[in-house]
């Protein structure tokens, strides 16, 4: 089973690594390591779809998603200010707003 984890994960690697240098990181990349590890297309379309909204139903519910050794998702919340209209000069009121922080987990820091 160890082997297997392994494999896959190398793979995932080297696919990674045949996307490094572009300049946008797309959803795509991490579709196309999915199919790597023999998932069809509509299946990792499907897996890396439901990861997305697995972590934003995460952060709904409990306000942070953490996955070890790559990092941990927060929501962040901006209370309401006053701001410049930047053409006009004229003063504006900014709403509250709600965002979403990533902290990077070690074994992500370390392989950069």
């Amino acid at each position: 089973m160890r082997d297997s984890l392994s494999a896959r994960a190398s793979k995932m690697r080297r696919i990674v690594a045949k996307h490094e240098g572009e300049e946008n990181v797309s959803k795509q990349i991490l579709v196309d390591a999915v199919k790597k590890t023999g998932a069809t297309s509509s299946a990792a379309n499907e897996a890396v779809e439901a990861m997305v909204a697995a972590i934003g139903r995460e952060l709904k519910k409990n306000q942070r998603f953490s996955l070890a050794g790559f990092g941990s998702f927060a929501v962040s919340r901006r209370s309401a200010r006053m701001g410049r209209n930047p053409r006009t000069g004229e003063p504006i009121k900014i709403k509250a707003s709600k965002g979403v922080r990533f902290k990077a987990g070690t074994k992500l820091r370390a392989s950069l």
